[in-house]
C-alpha cells in the first residue's frame, strides 16, 4: 500500500537502543524502518577521511546492503552523518536524506524569527562549539565546513 521503506544508518549502540523504531511508531505507522548498524562510518569522518575514497567505498558499501533495497528514505541516525549527505546522494540518486540538523536549524530559525530575536543590530554574537571528544581532524573539518574560526570547548555529557 502506502507504506514507505526508510533506512536509519547508526552506530551499533543507536540501532540496538531501537529508539528510532519506538519514536517512528508513536508517529506514523506506514514507515517501515529498517536500521543497519554502521560502525566504520563515525571514525571515518573523525580520523579526516570523509573526503577521501575510502569513506565512499565504505559507504557504498553499507548503502548496497540487501536489506536496504527499495528505500525511500534515509535517516541519518548519528551526529556524524549529516557531514556524509553529499556522498550518500551521488551513491543513490533516487533516495531522500533527511537531514536532521537542516530540520532542527529551521525549526530553531523559525522561532527566533517570530521573536524578533535575530533582528538585533546593536548586538554581535560568537560562535563556540561545544563537543564530547575533540580531536584535531574533526575540528579541521569543522572550521572547514562552517569557513569560520572558532573557539572549541570539551563538554561533559551526563
Amino acid at each position: 500500500g502506502n507504506e514507505k521503506k526508510v533506512g536509519l544508518l547508526g552506530t551499533r549502540a543507536t540501532v540496538r537502543s531501537e529508539e528510532y523504531p519506538r519514536r517512528l511508531s508513536v508517529l506514523n505507522n506506514n514507515v517501515e524502518l529498517v536500521s543497519l548498524p554502521t560502525p566504520l562510518l563515525a571514525p571515518l569522518i573523525e580520523d579526516g577521511f570523509l573526503r577521501s575514497g575510502i569513506a565512499e567505498q565504505v559507504l557504498r558499501h553499507y548503502l548496497n546492503s540487501p536489506s536496504l533495497n527499495g528505500i525511500t528514505s534515509i535517516v541519518p541516525g548519528c551526529t556524524h552523518y549529516p557531514l556524509l549527505k553529499e556522498l550518500a546522494q551521488k551513491v543513490l540518486k533516487d533516495v531522500r536524506w533527511i537531514d536532521a540538523p537542516e530540520i532542527v536549524a529551521a525549526q530553531v530559525k523559525q522561532w527566533w524569527d517570530s521573536e524578533s530575536r535575530l533582528n538585533q543590530p546593536n548586538k554581535n554574537g560568537e560562535t563556540e562549539f561545544f563537543v564530547s571528544d575533540k580531536t584535531e581532524s574533526f575540528m579541521e573539518l569543522a572550521q572547514s565546513t562552517f569557513g569560520i574560526s572558532a573557539s572549541w570547548e570539551t563538554a561533559v555529557l551526563p
